[in-house]
């Protein structure tokens, strides 16, 4: 039957979102590491600068040799990072709806076996968003993955439910989460509200999903709010803005 269940879509869907996000992890370490090597690098021809402005005998060469394997240690970088940003296909325009529904439908099954009861609800269907599709899919998914470890720990019978919507705006749209007992970590909500380089400083300090959550609100420019309805409901929201009208 047409709406029997295929497991595979499952499967196929998995595989497309985790190489989605080991692409995203190699692109976030290697703009870490153009960060720290570039300040490395900038260290090491100012001891060079000042080296030749008083050069002795026996540091011309020295100072010969810094400059040149600088210059190649940066030229390597460069190359690594053209690489890895040549993995991210090019943008695209889409709309939200299509792709939370076909996420919702893939997916329902599954979370409902892990205990995690999953809706979808009303879904504007005029905004429209540039970017890549796989990659919002990624940031709903790890949203709602997480629900399942954050399940309220005090209720006898835990089982999260989060219930998806998108609400169409003049400039974009709205994304919200609507979830009941589930308890967010205070901790989240600090990764979140911090800017791109302080979280890039706490790499090692909290988990990635919670990192490329961040990493994927920032690529797609929104802004989340947190709405807490004691004692354990809460709602999320994403605020995207939409894509500029085709030209003419």
């Amino acid at each position: 039957m047409s709406d029997q269940y295929d497991p595979s879509n499952l499967v196929n869907l998995l595989r497309t979102l985790q190489a989605e996000e080991t692409s995203l992890i190699f692109q976030l370490v290697a703009d870490r590491l153009a960060h720290d090597t570039g300040s490395i690098l900038h260290a090491l021809a100012g001891t060079a600068s000042l080296l030749e402005e008083n050069p002795a005998g026996d540091q011309r060469l020295l100072v010969v040799g810094v400059r040149r394997e600088s210059q190649r240690l940066e030229r390597a970088i460069v190359r690594l990072l053209e690489f890895l940003r040549g993995l991210d296909a090019a943008p695209t325009r889409f709309r939200p709806a299509d792709v939370l529904a076909s996420l919702v439908q893939a997916t329902q099954p599954y979370l409902h076996a892990q205990g995690v009861q999953l809706t979808l609800g009303r879904l504007g269907r005029r905004a429209v968003l540039v970017g890549r599709p796989e990659l919002f899919m990624e940031l709903v998914w790890k949203f709602v993955s997480e629900c399942t470890a954050w399940a309220d720990s005090t209720d006898a019978r835990p089982r999260p439910e989060v219930r998806i919507c998108w609400t169409d705006t003049a400039g974009g749209g709205h994304l919200r989460f609507h979830t009941r007992k589930v308890r967010i970590p205070d901790e989240f909500r600090m990764l979140i509200a911090k800017s791109p380089r302080c979280r890039d400083i706490l790499l090692q300090s909290f988990p990635t999903p919670w990192l490329i959550m961040a990493a994927l609100i920032d690529r797609f420019q929104g802004r989340l709010r947190l709405l807490r309805r004691p004692p354990a409901d809460w709602t999320v929201t994403l605020i995207f803005k939409g894509a500029p009208p085709h030209d003419e």
